[in-house]
């Protein structure tokens, strides 16, 4: 398995050119290189606008079956790795043509809403684990542990991490192929801003917080206002919310209770963690009183600017890193966010919590799902490949998924300190796949974000603004 790819120079320059050019919306990301050779659309439906980019293949051979697949998301250098796997998939399966289009991430659900609403989904798709429990129950995907048994238990499940498989799990089945996962609550620090301020252990390098005591006491000692905030987090999206709500579990919160009934975003588990943001802004006053306009991706920005000597966020940063174009050696790191001294949430404290961003799935209104399954057991074993060592051009800021990669020196570099503790046994110690249940979206990109605003901006203590969400996203979920 460690055996690396090799391209030709110039297939290189084909597939790495492909993906240099403008601006579009990424994966766990949100801001990405375009492929050059496009055909762009607009497509309009009731509420909904998004322009998609439609990646030409070669002529398709007469009597082939083509495979539409939509791809959601995503940097530039998976745009160049897609552009190649699907070259290389089609010179392999001249009886299986298959056909890639580039979607908006930022319109991800309600553009597959919108094409199975009107029978035009494709065969294939990549997205998110977080909404998988609102497609399964659409019936928009099929089980693949269920259809393709043997081939799911002696083929696709063994060289995964155990629990990024459990990304894909919903109703003990297994919907989707993965390729990496994003975790969070991380937090990112400058190493020479925590050096000038004298924040550091016995050797003198930089020593991050490890408490939400820390964390505070940190920031006080960095701040300079707007010439530098000591931290800053974002609070503008759903993304943005997974960030929230993978803290608000670190303090022992959960969504549901144990019986599956009641939305419990009330709980202390929230309320404190909501107050730790508000306090960040309004007490302390150590974050930017514009961290209500801010989203992750302009969080970083800023981070990468000298703005800020410590961000939240999740294990993307050095995807982000890639994608703006930042000088190589910028002093900072990523480690895991600090917890509280005791935590005030009813329920276990959570390590971390996993999203499979970019997970391949079949659609079920079909009738070629051998094809398409042949083109996901395609992906699978390309995965080793989707990181650093890419034979197209280094994929930075991703999460492994195989075990495998957890060996090779190209991740070590990348992930020092996660590489570190896999090889412990403690990364994914006490770490969950992110919850996946009907209307989980809806309650965090609508309900959740204006209660975390609210309570922010100080119109309403975290408590109230938690307290007024709760019936709310109660609804959310029993009508979903």
């Amino acid at each position: 398995m460690g055996e690396e790819k090799k391209i030709k120079r110039r297939d290189y320059l084909k597939y790495t050119g492909a993906a240099i050019g403008g601006l579009v919306v990424g994966g766990a990301l949100g801001y990405l290189l375009k492929p050059a050779e496009v055909i762009e659309k607009t497509v309009t439906a009731p509420g909904v606008t998004t322009t998609t980019t439609s990646v030409p293949s070669p002529t398709i051979a007469p009597g082939a079956i083509t495979l539409e697949f939509w791809n959601f998301g995503g940097i530039d250098s998976e745009h160049a790795f897609l552009t190649y796997l699907v070259d290389e998939f089609n010179k392999k399966n001249p009886k299986i043509q298959v056909t890639r289009t580039q979607k908006s991430w930022m319109t991800k659900r309600e553009d597959l809403i919108t094409a199975w609403s009107a029978g035009t989904e494709p065969h294939v798709l990549s997205q998110d684990t977080g909404s998988l429990a609102d497609f399964a129950e659409m019936g928009v995907y099929i089980p693949l542990s269920d259809v393709f048994t043997s081939d799911w238990y002696d083929i696709i499940k063994g060289p995964y991490v155990p629990e990024v498989l459990e990304c894909v799990k919903y109703k003990d089945k297994y919907w989707g192929i993965p390729t990496y996962f994003d975790g969070s609550p991380f937090l990112v620090y400058n190493t020479k801003m925590f050096e000038e301020a004298g924040l550091v252990d016995s050797e003198g390098k930089a020593k991050p917080p490890e408490t939400w005591d820390e964390l505070i006491d940190y920031a006080k000692q960095l701040n300079k206002g707007e010439e530098r905030w000591g931290i800053l987090f974002p609070s503008t999206s759903y993304n943005d919310m997974v960030i929230f709500s993978s803290i608000a579990y670190q303090n022992g919160g959960r969504f549901l209770d144990p019986e599956g009934k009641r939305i419990e975003i009330d709980d202390l588990g929230w309320i404190d963690t909501l107050r730790l943001y508000a306090d960040l802004r309004n007490k302390y006053k150590v974050a930017s009183p514009g961290v209500t306009d801010m989203d992750y991706m302009k969080v970083i920005e800023l981070f990468f600017s000298n703005k800020c000597a410590m961000a939240i966020c999740m294990s993307w940063v050095p995807a982000i890193e890639s994608a703006i174009g930042v000088k190589p050696g910028y002093p900072y790191k990523l480690t895991r966010f600090p917890t509280p001294k005791e935590k005030t949430g009813k329920y276990e404290s959570t390590a971390m919590l996993m999203d499979a961003t970019t997970t391949f799935y079949i659609t079920s209104r079909h009738k070629y799902r051998k094809e398409a399954w042949e083109w996901l057991k395609w992906i699978h074993e390309n995965v080793k490949y989707w990181g650093p060592n890419c034979p197209t051009g280094p994929i930075m800021g991703r999460m492994p998924a195989l075990k495998w990669q957890y060996g090779q020196p190209e991740y070590e570099k990348v992930y020092p300190d996660i590489v570190k503790l896999y090889k412990e046994g403690k990364l994914f110690k006490g770490a969950l796949p992110f919850p996946s249940f009907k209307g989980i979206v809806e309650i965090q990109e609508k309900i959740l974000l204006e209660a975390v605003q609210a309570a922010v901006l100080g119109s309403k203590t975290p408590e109230e603004a938690l307290k007024t969400a709760q019936p709310k996203a109660q609804t959310a979920y029993e009508t979903a």
